[in-house]
């Protein structure tokens, strides 16, 4: 139940000489990572690029943490120490329950950073709409129940999580590792509506980052397409440098038609009654504003206050500049010359614009929800649905953008 955070795995191979083994017998280890100076001075990538990191700590007030994997793999008679850094910095805007992430599991190993709302699915199914169930959670549990160190049936477990539009429905990107696997696998939902940039290095070093947020650099990232999955199954790697070719795609099944053709209801020809054949527009209208609603009601109920470090807009003074800025050139021209009179009108402006500000004070009541508002029909209709959901105690911010001149 998070929205705009951002998730991050970076991907090193360090040449070692011995690995020792882990008491359980599994060799793929997974401990907290402080991101302290020191630690992230380790980094190489985050060393030089500092703004990057400040820019995408930015992307989650609520917190930021990471966890680092690290496992033994061997490459073509040489061994070397993978650790696969994954970091989220997390912004919560639904829900009462903030879950830090990266969540792993310390039984199974599995690691999961995820940006993304699950609004409805077979995975809520359980939970009232009022209940809130933090989808994080619902989410990694689904995703652990596949156990096999088969890649092939770990990948399939994957798709039918991800490409079943039944289960999960909302935005998303994702990273998940898969211990018994050792396969690291990362997303985004279909329609793309959460970024995932990547680039691959052509040194050992830190030869793969994935982020949501990068940098201007021409042709250093490279945004995922949304139409597959990615995985890397590392036990399969050739080399130590991880470039396209070796990052598997896993295609989105079909979900229309491929020549894009809809069908009628009249049959192989066509033909159908006159009547039976015309569209019932307001029964139709009915629905699609249910459908509406329904899909505006996920989004606005049970939101949390505003965020502490945000500035309050309850404290702040507006009044409306009602000063004529169309104003013909030969005026320009006169106040120009006349700066005696000119000054004298832009006193009097000021002291109007004063007084408003005294008499003019909008009070905003536990204000949960912002609307991006034009006064366009769209977002007309969304502030009407939103507050037919939100509690009358609550009421709703207008944004709206004015360009002077």
């Amino acid at each position: 139940e998070r929205d705009m955070c951002g998730i991050c795995f970076i991907v090193n191979f360090k040449l070692v000489n011995e690995v020792p083994k882990n008491v359980d017998g599994n060799d793929v280890t997974i401990t907290p990572f402080p991101l302290s100076p020191e630690n992230l001075e380790k980094f190489t990538f985050i060393k030089q690029n500092p703004e990057w990191f400040s820019r995408f700590s930015r992307r989650g007030p609520d917190a930021l943490a990471a966890v680092l994997i690290q496992f033994p793999l061997t490459i073509n008679s040489t061994l070397y120490q993978i650790e696969i850094l994954i970091i989220s910095a997390l912004l919560a805007l639904r829900g009462t329950q903030k879950v830090v992430q990266p969540l792993y599991d310390l039984q199974s190993k599995n690691v999961l950073a995820w940006n993304g709302e699950i609004f409805s699915g077979q995975i809520l199914s359980n939970f009232p709409p009022t209940s809130n169930p933090n989808d994080t959670l619902l989410l990694f549990d689904q995703l652990n129940q596949n156990s096999s160190p088969d890649p092939l049936l770990a990948s399939s477990h994957i798709q039918s999580t991800f490409f079943n539009p039944q289960l999960i429905q909302g935005p998303y990107s994702f990273i998940y590792f898969h211990s018994q696997s050792k396969t690291l696998f990362f997303g985004k939902d279909f329609l793309g509506r959460r970024s995932l940039l990547l680039h691959c290095n052509s040194s050992v070093e830190e030869s793969i980052v994935c982020c949501s947020v990068g940098f201007s650099m021409p042709d250093y990232w490279t945004e995922l397409p949304p139409t597959c999955l990615y995985s890397i199954h590392f036990p399969s790697l050739v080399s130590p440098i991880i470039s396209d070719s070796v990052i598997t795609q896993i295609p989105r099944p079909e979900l229309y038609p491929e020549d894009g053709e809809i069908k009628n209801d009249g049959g192989e020809d066509g033909n159908k009654d006159e009547d039976e054949g015309r569209i019932d527009f307001e029964e139709n209208s009915k629905v699609l504003l249910e459908i509406l609603s329904r899909a505006v009601k996920r989004r606005v109920i049970n939101c949390p206050p505003p965020h502490p470090g945000v500035h309050s807009l309850s404290k702040e003074f507006y009044y409306y500049n009602n000063n004529n800025n169309e104003k013909s050139k030969q005026n320009e021209k006169k106040e120009e010359e006349e700066e005696g009179e000119k000054k004298e009108v832009k006193e009097r402006e000021e002291e109007g614009k004063e007084k408003e500000k005294k008499e003019i004070e909008i009070e905003h009541t536990n204000s949960h929800v912002s609307i991006l508002f034009s006064g366009g029909l769209d977002s007309l209709l969304l502030a009407r649905l939103a507050h037919d959901h939100i509690p009358s105690d609550q009421s709703i911010d207008l944004l709206n953008v004015a360009f002077f001149d």
